[in-house]
């Protein structure tokens, strides 16, 4: 019976680290790509897309993989700024707010760099997946969403320099 339990022990403690870790070859693209995904729940998208880009160099076909483009192109839709709750949440509480008022406010502080990570995000699903034809329900609300985060994106950056959440007195949406 001592031995069941020292055994139990072993296992118990034995939890609170991982015994294989040392043996674990990091340096697999599954092992990349789960790390990517660890940083973007901790919502480190740079770490994310830096880690996703070394795959996208060492083993190009597999980011093109259908289950893993969404997660490729959501570390730059991160990085741009989209967090999809906050947005959804944003949008509905627009209240008397007009919907570009709402997404402008809800990207402030944008930057080019912002815009061009939302942009790499489309370019991500519509070269690997193909147009709305070729995605599907979720797919679509994905690109829906960054399309969004894009425009929120480019309002703040081009109309909000000041960071106010309201349109500059000087812009023009013409120009």
């Amino acid at each position: 019976m001592k031995f069941v339990y020292l055994i139990i022990f072993i296992f118990i403690s034995a939890c609170s680290t991982n015994v294989f870790d040392e043996f674990a070859d990091k340096e697999t693209s599954e092992a990349v790509f789960f790390e990517a995904k660890l940083r973007m729940n901790e919502q480190n998208y740079d770490a994310a897309v830096t880690l996703l880009e070394s795959l996208a160099t060492s083993d190009p076909s597999f980011l093109t993989q259908r289950e893993r483009v969404p997660v490729y192109a959501s570390a730059y839709s991160g990085r741009c700024g989209l967090i999809f709750l906050d947005l959804l949440n944003s949008l509905q509480n627009t209240g008397s707010t007009t919907i570009l008022g709402t997404l402008m406010a809800a990207f402030t502080s944008s930057s080019a760099q912002d815009v061009a990570d939302c942009m790499q995000a489309e370019t991500i699903v519509s070269t690997n997946i193909g147009d709305e034809s070729a995605r599907n329900g979720d797919e679509n609300l994905y690109m829906a969403f960054n399309s969004l985060a894009k425009v929120g994106a480019i309002l703040s950056n081009l109309a909000d320099t000041d960071n106010d959440d309201v349109a500059d007195a000087g812009f023009s949406q013409c120009d």
